[in-house]
């Protein structure tokens, strides 16, 4: 039997890559091998706009507080707020916005252009800015081919996305070149999983009896964004010590 990755494995393998990529953002702050996993942007947001409409519980806005009272305690800067924040805006905004950008090709290429021209200015507000909303929208379309498929191939926008975030990317991290080749591999790898992503959710169901690693895996995968606070605030813990 041909073997299928389950989603939670691939939240689990979001988990470890942002894991590491903390520890050198903290610890090891001159070592950008640390940085190359930048995939589970990816896995972020894809997932945030494909369930479009769920609402975001109230121990989320209490993390971004305490993230951000934390920040401010040990000298950071609090802005840009978190990646749960962002996952909050995302949240109230993709719905409508997506809403507005299939009404035809005109309208959502120049929702895109905008949403581009806006990275700078909300990637100050909110970690990822407005391309966290670019790519929430791939998984909003992936959800709503049918609606998708009058404005813009999703295949084709997904490889849009990725370019995009790797040209995101570029600008913030001076990597070399065999870190590049990490950073386009990881990246365009997980952006082809996060296309077949509705696969992944039912291989997920399918797994009736898993094993301990796997119920690992699952655990981790589930609880994302609760690893990834309690993850800062022990290294913020560390880096202040």
């Amino acid at each position: 039997m041909k073997y299928r990755m389950a989603s939670y494995e691939l939240y689990a393998a979001a988990v470890a890559a942002f894991l590491i990529d903390h520890v050198g953002l903290y610890l090891y702050d001159d070592n950008l091998w640390f940085r190359v996993f930048r995939m589970f942007a990816l896995v972020w947001f894809i997932p945030t706009g494909y369930n479009a409409g769920r609402k975001s519980d109230i121990w989320m806005y209490q993390a971004v507080a305490l993230l951000a009272a934390v920040a401010a305690a040990i000298g950071f800067d609090i802005f840009p707020l978190s990646a749960v924040a962002t996952i909050i805006v995302i949240r109230f905004t993709i719905d409508p916005l997506a809403e507005i950008a299939v009404r035809d090709k005109f309208r959502f290429w120049v929702i895109n252009a905008a949403l581009v021209a806006l990275i700078p200015p909300t990637g100050m507000l909110f970690e990822y800015g407005s391309m966290a909303a670019i790519i929430a929208l791939a998984g909003w379309l992936l959800k709503n081919r049918d609606r998708a498929a009058k404005v813009v191939d999703v295949r084709f926008y997904f490889g849009f996305v990725t370019v995009l975030y790797l040209g995101f990317v570029a600008t913030v991290f001076p990597f070399n070149i065999a870190q590049w080749a990490v950073v386009i591999a990881t990246t365009t790898g997980t952006g082809f999983l996060m296309y077949h992503f509705r696969d992944l959710l039912l291989e997920s169901v399918r797994r009736k009896k898993p094993d301990l690693v796997a119920r690992t895996a699952r655990f981790i995968g589930h609880n994302t964004l609760q690893i990834y606070v309690l993850q800062l605030l022990i290294l913020q813990a560390l880096f202040l010590l």
